[in-house]
């Protein structure tokens, strides 16, 4: 799994980890190094891995899956973008969350007017400057706190006569219209769904079929949001703040003189008629565009072949169909097909047998680590599984590695050395092991090192 960011000096970073299955079927998604690399070129990462597979004594010829979290992951971000109204809306809240959040005096006068309020809602939240998947809290926060944004940016405004006080001006104009208003609520809308099936995927203990369950049960969710105008329409005007102005169509656009003869022109714009019909339309310009990302997100992950994989297999064993055209293109001269069908038969007897359910890979899996003497005797099944489980799901330990580079590699540690950080990046990502670890023979080893120290310290 091999994912890319840009450290504190904007030196690119390229995350390398393994994924790998054991012998009991358990799941290890283990981070190895962060690797400075010039440029994000598919060759020059082909050479990283080539590196790491041969620092590693690992083949080549043994991997089974790989995942490279690239400009894929940034479809929605970038779909989003072309609409005007919602790239303008993200560019307002990151805006006026960083106004608020990057001076101590503003800070501590937005805490005193949420005190003065009584609000106990939790307070702003920075935007994830990485997932565009996982900003919909922060926004529901400048919703939970928009009475008390609208006071702060009035009294900054009104006291403070410099750049930032003439911004905070402009963002309570901003925050005056309807409109603002209403993206910000679609926007959390739209995206909490996507939200919170984002952070169920980051197990490394997903299988397959659960995502393919998951991204139905997602696909569904957005499908009814998107017929649902009606009372997310109700609620908006409801919930509204009284600061906030009553919604209004916009101005109609002037049609240039040299069009307005010209009855088939298609620059005209189209005329809505009534409120309600122009903000039905941008939101569901907003729903289907969020729908139709996800399902092409989903299509470019080549985890259909593992699924369909996965029901063949599935068919044998609930229903004795005998059809593994995907699994011979799949497994290649892994398996020997033949031999796996019939071990999988007999794990249908078996099934009938105990009167066991195996809707999914998953159930078999559960109940071969429960029984190791049927594992052992159906050892293709069991390669079988290794083989479906260590495709990876997602880049979620690659992207973690990335909050500790943050962490690590700060503005005030920017001068730390490539061998350093990679150094001090495992022992992050390892801390349990490093919990085990008998720390005085580390300490003794440092001060043994030379004269100086051991002048200095007492050995342990």
């Amino acid at each position: 799994m091999v994912d890319e960011a840009s450290d504190s000096l904007i030196h690119e970073q390229v995350s390398f980890c393994i994924r790998t299955v054991d012998d009991s079927l358990i799941i290890n998604e283990d981070f190895i190094s962060l690797y400075e690399t010039p440029n994000t070129e598919s060759q020059t990462l082909f050479i990283i891995l080539k590196d790491i597979f041969a620092r590693l004594d690992l083949s080549m010829d043994n991997l089974r899956g790989q995942c490279y979290d690239g400009a894929s992951n940034m479809s929605v971000e970038d779909s989003l973008r072309h609409l005007t109204s919602m790239r303008d809306i993200m560019a307002l809240a990151k805006d006026l969350i960083n106004t608020v959040r990057e001076s101590n005096k503003r800070m501590g006068l937005f805490r005193t007017i949420r005190y003065e309020s009584a609000n106990d809602q939790a307070g702003l939240r920075p935007l994830c400057p990485t997932r565009w998947t996982m900003r919909a809290s922060s926004i529901s926060r400048i919703l939970k706190n928009f009475e008390e944004l609208l006071e702060f940016f009035e009294t900054f405004s009104v006291e403070d006569k410099t750049e930032a006080g003439y911004k905070c001006a402009g963002y309570r104009e901003s925050m005056f219209q309807f409109k603002t208003y209403f993206f910000l609520r679609l926007y959390c809308h739209a995206m909490n769904p996507v939200e919170n099936v984002n952070e169920k995927i980051q197990s490394p203990h997903l299988s397959v079929a659960d995502l393919e369950n998951i991204y139905e049960g997602l696909i569904c969710i957005l499908k009814g949001r998107r017929d649902s105008f009606e009372n997310f329409w109700e609620l908006c005007l409801k919930e509204k703040p009284s600061q906030v102005e009553p919604p209004s169509l916009p101005r109609k656009r002037r049609i240039p003189k040299k069009y307005e003869n010209n009855e088939s022109s298609s620059s005209s714009p189209h005329t809505f008629k009534t409120l309600k019909e122009y903000y039905k339309a941008l939101y569901i310009e907003v729903c289907e565009t969020v729908q139709s990302c996800i399902t092409e997100r989903f299509a470019s992950t080549g985890l259909t072949e593992v699924i369909a994989v996965e029901q063949e297999c599935l068919l044998l064993v609930n229903r004795g169909e005998t059809n593994f055209e995907k699994s011979t293109e799949f497994f290649k001269s892994d398996l020997d097909i033949e031999r796996l069908c019939l071990l999988l038969n007999m794990l249908a007897d078996i099934a009938n047998k105990k009167k066991l359910v195996l809707k999914n890979m998953r159930d078999v899996r559960k109940y071969i680590i429960q029984e190791p003497a049927v594992g052992e005797m159906l050892c293709k099944v069991v390669k079988c599984i290794k083989l479906l489980q260590v495709v990876p799901i997602t880049t979620a330990t690659s992207e973690r590695s990335f909050s500790g580079l943050k962490r690590l590699k700060s503005y005030l540690r920017s001068t730390m050395g490539q061998k350093r950080l990679n150094n001090l990046a495992v022992l992050h990502a390892h801390r349990d092991v490093l919990d085990e670890l008998d720390i005085r023979p580390v300490i003794n080893d440092f001060i043994f090192t030379n004269s100086v120290r051991r002048s200095t310290f007492a050995p342990f």
